[in-house]
């Protein structure tokens, strides 16, 4: 095994732009990149997570923070395993590796045990088809390269009817994040967190643009201005235009029909408070 030199953290954003968990893997001396951590790896990073994530009285350093890893069939049940709290560690599973009896009878017991279950480099419709491999997946995860966010909306589907969260990964563009974010998934954003986020940038003004539109549609709502220019604004916020429309659907606004247009859903919310 080779010497360690990096433990590299892979941001996972929700829809929010909050941290709520982190990919670990190893980058070696002689890597300029990161680097999938082969079984090695695998155990030393969870025998460091065992000695250091644990204060003296035995609580998780990193409350509320899931540790995502890629699961070595081979260490799954290890000492070193055991020895973290399953309600804040996540194993990555590549599919193809529970073809075996033996890997598929270790992650059945991690995931009894309480740890996460993430399935990794699989065809997700094939998943979704899969009542076994649903059993045992707490999260599955999506190549965004690979499926885009269009047509990925019935499989997310049949994964939250199962009690599964969706994660996107190879997400390159910060707008390609906010059309995921959009659709309600999560995203570990990889090299994303050293570029800007335009939609967050500050404005001369000290707002950043969501927020100025905001505070336009709270002006013309002031106004009374007539509906179709208070659509025309919407239509350029994608994601306040998602929100509102999940808004108006939700159980708690109580309407009897699905309202799918953004003119229905200002004329239903009105101009008052």
């Amino acid at each position: 095994m080779h010497d360690l030199n990096f433990l590299v953290r892979q941001p996972l954003l929700d829809p929010k732009q909050q941290i709520i968990g982190y990919e670990l893997s190893v980058q070696h001396p002689e890597s300029d990149r990161e680097i999938v951590t082969p079984a090695d790896d695998f155990r030393a990073i969870a025998s460091f997570l065992s000695e250091q994530m644990l204060d003296d009285t035995g609580e998780w350093l990193l409350p509320g923070s899931k540790i995502f890893l890629m699961g070595e069939p081979l260490y799954l049940l290890s000492d070193e395993v055991l020895a973290l709290p399953p309600e804040n560690l996540v194993f990555g599973i590549r599919t193809g590796d529970l073809g075996d009896t033996e890997t598929f009878a270790a992650v059945k017991h991690l995931r009894e045990q309480g740890f996460g279950i993430a399935l990794c480099e699989g065809d997700p419709a094939a998943i979704a088809q899969n009542s076994a491999m649903l059993a045992l997946a707490s999260y599955v995860q999506i190549d965004f390269s690979k499926s885009g966010i269009a047509g990925l909306a019935p499989i997310v589907g049949t994964f939250k009817a199962a009690g599964i969260t969706t994660i996107i990964r190879n997400v390159s563009t910060w707008e390609d994040y906010d059309a995921c974010a959009a659709a309600s998934l999560d995203v570990f954003i990889g090299h994303l967190y050293l570029t800007d986020h335009a939609s967050s940038a500050v404005t001369t003004k000290g707002l950043n643009p969501s927020q100025t539109m905001i505070l336009q549609l709270m002006d013309m709502v002031r106004k009374n201005v007539d509906v179709r220019q208070l659509e025309d604004v919407l239509k350029r916020g994608a994601t306040l235009s998602y929100k509102l429309l999940r808004y108006i659907n939700s159980a708690g606004f109580g309407l009897g029909t699905e309202v799918q247009s953004l003119r229905h859903a200002v004329a239903m919310l009105g101009y008052s408070p």
